[in-house]
């Protein structure tokens, strides 16, 4: 019965690491090995022939398996396939041999001797297998290693990127603000305006790269906060309304007055999240209207924010909507090629989505439209109800309309970058506020002026000359007689990838801003160490 089954497992393992190029001729050979095995069986339980009677027709099935594997392992030789597995390719070769061997001790020599070349044979196999087993092992480490390396490149790349991109963007956004805060010019204002909208996109373009980054990596947090539903309604509809002015499309926006007003969750990847799906929506519908609707439902596990985006524009292919939120996809990309965009946005939506805890629906018909619906779990801090959207938003909101600017002429700062314009930036931000500026094009520059002057505050540059920016913290932490010892420092840094705010603050920085530098996180700052 060994005999008659013994091509089974042999056909099986060398069709395995033969890729299946010849899984046809072994099917053929099973089928005969599996009616040669229930003849031969039916003739012994009917006692009309003895196994070794029968044994000539599995040997002429081993032979023609013999016959096969030769002829597949030659072929595989000559273009170039048994390098993949060569250590088995010698073991079946000896395989071959002692069966043939075998086959020939059966019908010359004492049938005491039947199995012991074949036994030879199998752990010749057996060790190649073995060995070939080890091979792959080292491969498969080699390759994961090759793998981390360049894991590593690709986040060093998107470090380098990112502040390579943002520097000049800084620039380019601060002192574009300035035009806006000083310029009086009408003509003039609606250029900055349009520098600015330009100049966001381009960031947002970027941003999705690093978020794309972030959660390949695993590295994406959600940071959950109070919030007033009403503002984050407000600031999603706001933006949306400056997208569309250049489009003659209507916006209907339909929010349900009873939400609460106060929930808890993160609202600034829930703002991010229908950013994506309504600017989607702008981009990709030339005529009727795009909508927007937030209610809230109370499911068994609490209170879940829906939140739906339905537009009048070109829809979805059925056959597209799998690779709807692939990275890097463009449905129609003949068709769309002039609309902007990484291909990130929706796939970065729905994984957001998904470390929400929350859901995203799809409904289209394509030429006729799209409709995305998220459902995202948040908990409920006050369930008074939040009224009309725009008598909803909070009590302080004319607080912080009429907010003053930071005023601080009794303090110190010194700001550190090795990019003139970087400083003259920073240096124009601050001027409303009042305080005494001091700059430094370097590190050695800083620690120089940190002995001689006590700030109130160092805001630092990361990617500088040696010392770097944090290589000159430790040298001013390190030095018993620095003025600023115990000066609170603030790194100030293109490097926006995943960790890197966590990695700053363990080195001994007290916060992080990152460029472009946004005015209220900086005045931000400003009141939480200098007032």
């Amino acid at each position: 019965m060994l005999i008659a089954l013994l091509p089974y497992p042999l056909m099986t393992y060398l069709n395995c690491v033969q890729g299946r190029r010849y899984e046809k001729v072994y099917i053929v050979l099973g089928v005969w090995t599996a009616i040669n095995f229930v003849i031969v069986v039916f003739l012994q339980i009917t006692n009309i022939r003895d196994f070794f009677e029968t044994m000539t027709s599995s040997h002429l099935i081993i032979i023609a398996l013999i016959f096969t594997m030769a002829i597949t392992i030659i072929r595989d030789v000559m273009k170039g396939y048994v390098k993949a597995y060569r250590e088995v390719a010698i073991g079946f070769v000896a395989i071959m041999v002692a069966g043939v061997f075998e086959i020939a001790l059966t019908y010359i020599v004492s049938a005491r001797l039947n199995g012991i070349s074949l036994c030879i044979g199998l752990v010749v196999l057996l060790i190649a297998a073995a060995l070939k087993t080890i091979r792959d092992t080292f491969n498969i480490e080699k390759e994961k290693q090759i793998a981390i390396a360049a894991s590593a490149s690709k986040a060093q790349f998107l470090a380098n990127m990112s502040h390579e991109i943002r520097t000049p963007i800084n620039t380019v956004i601060g002192m574009n603000e300035m035009i806006l805060r000083e310029n009086e010019n009408e003509e003039i204002d609606e250029y900055a305006h349009n520098i600015k909208s330009a100049s966001q996109m381009l960031l947002s373009l970027i941003n999705d790269v690093l978020d794309f980054s972030k959660i390949e990596a695993g590295k994406l947090q959600i940071v959950e906060k109070e919030y007033y539903l009403a503002d984050m309604l407000n600031d999603i509809v706001l933006s949306t309304q400056m997208r569309m002015q250049q489009k003659p499309l209507q916006f209907k926006v339909c929010v349900d007055e009873n939400m609460p007003t106060q929930l808890r969750g993160d609202d600034l990847r829930i703002r991010q999240i229908m950013n994506n799906l309504l600017s989607n929506a702008v981009k990709y519908t030339e005529q009727g209207s795009v909508s927007f609707t937030a209610k809230g439902e109370q499911d068994e596990n609490g209170y879940v924010l829906v939140l739906s985006v339905e537009d009048t524009g070109i829809g979805i292919k059925q056959e597209d909507m799998k690779n709807l939120f692939s990275s890097f996809e463009r449905l129609e990309l003949n068709k769309n090629r002039y609309i902007e965009g990484t291909g990130l946005g929706l796939n970065i939506t729905e994984r957001l989505v998904s470390i929400m805890d929350g859901k995203i629906d799809v409904e289209s018909e394509y030429g006729k439209g799209s409709c995305f619906t998220v459902h995202i779990p948040q908990q409920i801090v006050s369930d008074e109800p939040m009224g009309p959207l725009e008598d909803g938003r909070r009590k302080t909101l004319k607080e912080d309309e009429t907010k003053k600017t930071v005023y601080i002429p009794d303090k110190k700062i010194l700001v550190v970058d090795d990019t003139k314009m970087n400083l003259a930036v920073v240096k124009a931000l601050l001027k409303r506020t009042g305080a005494q500026l001091d700059t430094a094009s370097g590190g050695m520059e800083c620690f120089e002026l940190t002995k001689q002057t006590q700030y109130d505050l160092i805001l630092m540059d990361h990617m500088m000359p040696e010392p770097d920016g944090v290589q000159t913290l430790h040298l001013i932490k390190e030095d018993e007689d620095n003025l600023n010892k115990e000066t609170p420092i603030v790194i100030l840094t293109a490097n926006a990838i995943a960790g890197m705010r966590e990695q700053y603050l363990q080195e001994g920085f007290v916060d992080y801003l990152s460029k472009p530098i946004e005015v209220d996180r900086l005045e931000e700052v400003l009141e939480k160490f200098l007032k």
